[in-house]
């Protein structure tokens, strides 16, 4: 059983890697090419061009769908790193927002003896950090920002705090795709037997929480069972 889930990983992450090459060589590229296009056309309307305002959002869109597609490709190229990238790939996250010039003070910290992550587990935790890390440099206002990776005897833990304006369900759209970003954070983080806990208020920020049982997280254990992880490699017994 150990041999056929394994072989059936190794499938999964090889077809992971040519959807990545696919996305980077074609879409992302395409993408990039279109808004270069676009940008040499508004640089050459007049200032007061009504059209002018129209093509300015749509680079602002482009480039962020290009860099949203960049993280998306990373996640699914980090199966094939060694484990402890995590940290170095969480670490690399914060360079996708310096270009808008914000000055936020970033720290990783990890604490507990760092043992090897399932990969497939590895990804869901990176994608979920990752979000919960941009969330907080885009919506968040915050001045610091830490992420934590604790790795205890029978748990993973990942936090993300910040100390920023917290979640309002008043505020306009922005926080309302923060909102949504939260929600697919909990989707999944339920699909992969983890817990996601939230807390927000205006004058504390945002502490995003995720929770993983070592049975799923690490391997090498000589017992446990990986629901999760067998079902997303389509393996039946």
């Amino acid at each position: 059983m150990t041999e056929k889930l394994t072989a059936h990983c190794e499938l999964r992450l090889a077809e992971q890697t040519r959807l990545a090459q696919e996305l980077h060589e074609k879409m992302l590229q395409g993408f990039v090419s279109a808004s270069m296009q676009v940008d040499v056309a508004t640089d050459q309307l007049a200032e007061d061009s009504p059209i002018k305002p129209t093509l300015n959002r749509a680079l602002v869109l482009m480039r962020q769908v290009v860099e949203e597609g960049r993280g998306a490709v990373r996640g699914l190229t980090l199966s094939h790193t060694p484990s402890l990238d995590l940290e170095e790939a969480l670490r690399l996250i914060p360079t996708e927002v310096a270009a808008s010039g914000q000055k936020v003070e970033f720290r990783l910290e990890v604490s507990g003896n760092q043992k090897a992550l399932n990969p497939l587990v590895r990804d869901e935790i990176y994608r979920i950090g990752r979000e919960a890390l941009l969330n907080a440099f885009r919506h968040s206002q915050a001045q610091h920002i830490v992420a934590h990776v604790k790795y205890g005897f029978g748990q993973f833990h990942l936090w993300v705090c910040d100390d920023g304006r917290g979640i309002d369900k008043h505020t306009p759209e922005t926080m309302r795709t923060r909102e949504g970003g939260l929600s697919a954070m909990s989707e999944r983080a339920n699909r992969m037997g983890a817990e996601l806990q939230v807390c927000s208020s205006p004058k504390r920020g945002t502490e995003v929480k995720l929770t993983v049982p070592g049975k799923l997280a690490f391997v090498n254990r000589p017992r446990g069972r990986f629901p999760w992880f067998r079902q997303q490699c389509h393996f039946k017994s």
